[in-house]
């Protein structure tokens, strides 16, 4: 009999205590399976979704490209550097060759006494030309070298009543720009030359060349840079002023063997300014 009362007692202690503990809680406690009172491995308890710790899963998809960023700032700019000096290269073939011709236009006119004296002078009356023959008085050839310049069709005889005789015109192919020099001996003194332009027979100074007051048989010369027109005509013509206007070519410098020149012009084309 106390047996049996002692195990009805335990047996009500027992449900009343787990009555109380379901009363105070439905929820196992986490780690725990229910009705077993076991503890749960980290596995199982992931399993069952008892474990709040986070599982990694796989890897995502790669999310899309973003914007582009701003440029960055320029950067400072570096120290200079100079390299060395390079070897020197190879000398170039030669260049093709140009396609100049030299002066377009020259020209020499000449009057020349022979060694002997006055074979060679005559008389310049005033504002006449100069008579220029090349070799001798009696030679009617023209005057030469000649490139592009031009002179009277024939020869002129002095007109002062001597005979002797030359060329007396220079005449300019194209506008352009001319340098012209001219020289003469005189017996003279004070005498004037000039290189004149002729219109109509009539010649107009642009080139003056006084003889000095001292003794005669001197050479004077000048020259300059003319500008003329295509079909200028010159003349080398006695330009005196009151006094003895007529001058009397004289012998003057040796230029070559067994010849002295009286009188001489040269002219020379440097640069055309229209079209021939």
């Amino acid at each position: 009999m106390n047996k049996t009362f002692s195990l009805r007692k335990y047996l009500f202690l027992y449900f009343l205590t787990t009555s109380m503990l379901l009363s105070a809680s439905s929820t196992l406690p986490s780690g725990f399976e229910e009705g077993t009172g076991i503890l749960q491995s980290r596995d199982q308890l992931i399993e069952k979704g008892g474990c709040k710790a986070p599982r990694q899963g796989p890897p995502g998809c790669n999310g899309a490209k973003g914007d582009k960023g701003q440029r960055g700032p320029r950067g400072a700019k570096g120290a200079a550097r100079t390299g060395a000096t390079g070897a020197t290269g190879a000398t170039g073939a030669t260049g093709a060759s140009g396609t100049g011709t030299g002066l377009g236009a020259y020209g020499f006119f000449v009057t020349h006494a022979t060694e002997s004296g006055d074979s060679g002078a005559h008389t310049i009356e005033n504002f006449e030309p100069v008579l220029f023959n090349q070799n001798i008085p009696a030679d009617t050839a023209p005057p030469a070298p000649l490139f592009g310049i031009t002179t009277n069709p024939a020869p002129v005889v002095d007109p002062s009543g001597s005979t002797f005789v030359g060329y007396t015109d220079i005449i300019v192919p194209v506008d352009g720009d001319y340098r012209v020099t001219f020289g003469l001996s005189t017996a003279n003194t004070g005498g004037q030359f000039s290189l004149a332009t002729v219109v109509g027979g009539v010649p107009t100074p642009i080139l003056n060349a006084k003889v000095d007051t001292g003794a005669g048989n001197q050479m004077v010369t000048n020259s300059s840079i003319l500008s003329l027109d295509a079909g200028t005509v010159l003349w080398l013509i006695n330009n005196t002023e009151g006094g003895n206007t007529d001058n009397e070519l004289r012998a003057g410098n040796v230029v070559q063997t067994g010849d002295n020149v009286t009188a001489y012009v040269t002219i020379e084309l440097l640069r055309q300014t229209a079209a021939p």
